[in-house]
């Protein structure tokens, strides 16, 4: 993320009932497990992207760098769409 001047230290995984349910009027779930551990999207739409967890990637440094960058840029893509829609 540094790579696009975007600072994510400090930036975690919340659990929902850290979220202020009243503002979300949707839930996009990123991997699987997420899918699964997201009971129905709590009342809102629920859009599954499906990725891999790039922390899984296998390879020499390198090869792990680029599919957190292929990753990344997916996410970016997607939710330029998704803003789009708005």
């Amino acid at each position: 993320m540094d790579e696009l001047n975007i600072d994510i230290r400090g930036q975690g995984s919340k659990h929902l009932r850290e979220i202020p349910m009243e503002r979300i009027s949707k839930v996009v779930t990123l991997c699987d497990s997420a899918a699964v551990e997201c009971p129905g999207g709590l009342g809102r739409e629920v859009l599954h992207w499906g990725l891999l967890d790039p922390a899984l990637a296998e390879g020499d440094e390198s090869e792990r760098l680029r599919v957190f960058r292929e990753i990344r840029d997916s996410i970016e893509k997607r939710v330029q769409a998704l803003a789009k829609e708005v």
